[in-house]
């Protein structure tokens, strides 16, 4: 995600760039792999900017609702959001929370049987895999 491109699109979708929103952008920018909002909202809070853990929530969420980031529930814990757009799946340690993108597990569209989908629109699916990262199946 690059910061000039990110503000760009932010601008066309009429946001106003305040110096928080500004101070999450930046953040994004500079920043690789998956985060919460408390993890978003200490790295910003250093800056001299002030905002609030409530002004980086609504801002995440509404670049995920625009398409900017996803929103990764990989069960207990807060969501993560996820810069990487595009795409693929997780793979998510059960012991530490550690998170990490791999390519796509199923190939292809899944087609769930119309009986099986209790009247739901199936619109995507996301695969979590789970298991212990390397460092927590080497502790036992």
């Amino acid at each position: 995600m690059t910061h000039d491109s990110l503000s760009r699109r932010l601008r066309a979708h009429g946001w106003r760039l305040t110096r928080q929103r500004q101070a999450v952008v930046t953040f994004l920018d500079e920043t690789q792999g998956h985060f919460s909002a408390e993890e978003v909202h200490a790295a910003v809070q250093t800056s001299a900017t002030p905002i609030s853990l409530a002004t980086v929530y609504n801002t995440l969420t509404a670049l995920a609702a625009m398409g900017e980031l996803g929103e990764v529930r990989a069960g207990r814990g807060p969501t993560r959001f996820d810069p990487n757009v595009r795409p693929h799946d997780h793979l998510v340690c059960g012991r530490c929370g550690h998170l990490i993108d791999i390519e796509p597990v199923l190939a292809g569209e899944i087609e769930l049987p119309a009986a099986r989908r209790h009247g739901f629109a199936v619109d995507g699916v996301d695969v979590i895999v789970r298991g212990r990262c390397r460092d927590c199946a080497a502790r036992k």
